[in-house]
């Protein structure tokens, strides 16, 4: 199955500058400091139950990796980060949830930021695959979609548009999967749909803000421009919406899918769509709690820090 295509990204040589701004998801997890001195203190403390807890002794490296790339001690970092890997793999816990493989796209992360000069994407991308490529031996598909959608955000930052797309359609794939199982659980739906208005949004972001309001000039031209990718990420949104028609339990879901095309429409000067699907969002949004109406869908949540998984709306 084919996924939807992002059309052109940006050029692979850039600087740290890019990316100063873009990289909030792939911030420091709970668990890191950012001195050096501290982090070795952490580690020291772990050092007795290593043997006993290999995986919190291998974020306390992860974390001592990074304090020195934030003090520009790369080749200490670098040999620092691979050392932590070993133990993330001797527990077998850690592994099946992923741990080696966020620990990964998360140091990948970390590279982005660039401190001290220019970024090496190809590095990026070399280590974003192979995080890929052992999550790729985890049974447990959560995990493995968290992944593939953590390396979209990466590969969608280094220009990687062939493997931005690869891991798109593994997602699209996975929801294909779902539609085509009438004997789905609530989970399955939920993260199917969850997964096909992730990406719907990347194709056609917009934030939160008021559902109903005039557009630009600017932003009509723009949306025409793009007409073909706004179709697409349409139809994404409507397999959603299919999907949500199998339970009750999908209401609040459903709700937010309404008000997502809602704001597309009114971005496109769409007025009597886009009203007729704030109509349907209002009929169901008075049977849910009052946070129901934000209009936020839940994600299959975003890799921020090695084992550490967080959602993300993606509407503000």
């Amino acid at each position: 199955m084919t996924g939807a295509n992002f059309g052109p990204f940006k050029k692979r040589a850039v600087t740290s500058l890019v990316f100063a701004a873009s990289v909030a998801s792939f911030a420091h997890p709970v668990f890191c400091v950012e001195t050096i001195q501290q982090a070795q203190t952490n580690l020291s403390r772990l050092e007795a139950v290593k043997e006993q807890d290999p995986g919190g002794y291998g974020r306390a490296l992860f974390c001592l990796a990074e304090a020195y790339y934030l003090n520009k001690q790369d080749e200490q970092a670098e040999s620092t980060f691979r050392q932590c890997l070993p133990y993330y793999f001797a527990s077998n816990k850690a592994y099946q949830e992923g741990a080696v493989a966020s620990a990964l796209l998360n140091w990948a992360g970390v590279l982005l930021k660039g401190i001290g000069g220019s970024i090496d994407l190809s590095k990026i991308d070399s280590l974003t695959l192979e995080g890929l490529s052992e999550i790729d031996k985890v049974d447990d598909k959560l995990s493995r979609l968290q992944t593939y959608q953590g390396a979209i955000l990466i590969f969608s930052k280094t220009g990687n548009s062939k493997e931005e797309q690869r891991c798109v359609n593994f997602l699209l794939n996975s929801c294909a999967e779902c539609e085509a199982n009438s004997n789905a659980d609530l989970t399955q739906n939920r993260r199917a749909v969850a997964n096909l208005s992730w990406i719907a949004r990347r194709i056609f972001p917009l934030s939160a803000g008021a559902i109903r309001r005039t557009p630009s000039k600017e932003e009509l031209e723009k949306c025409f421009s793009k007409r073909d990718e706004i179709e697409t990420a349409e139809k994404l949104v409507g397999r959603a919406l299919r999907l949500c028609e199998r339970s009750v339990e999908l209401r609040r879901d459903k709700v937010s899918l309404h008000r997502q095309l809602a704001r597309w429409y009114y971005a496109q000067g769409k007025v009597d769509r886009a009203d007729e699907q704030d109509r349907l969002a209002k009929k169901f949004a008075p049977l849910e709690k009052p946070s129901a109406r934000r209009g936020c869908v839940q994600t299959v949540g975003t890799v921020t820090g090695p084992g550490v998984i967080t959602g993300a709306c993606g509407m503000g």
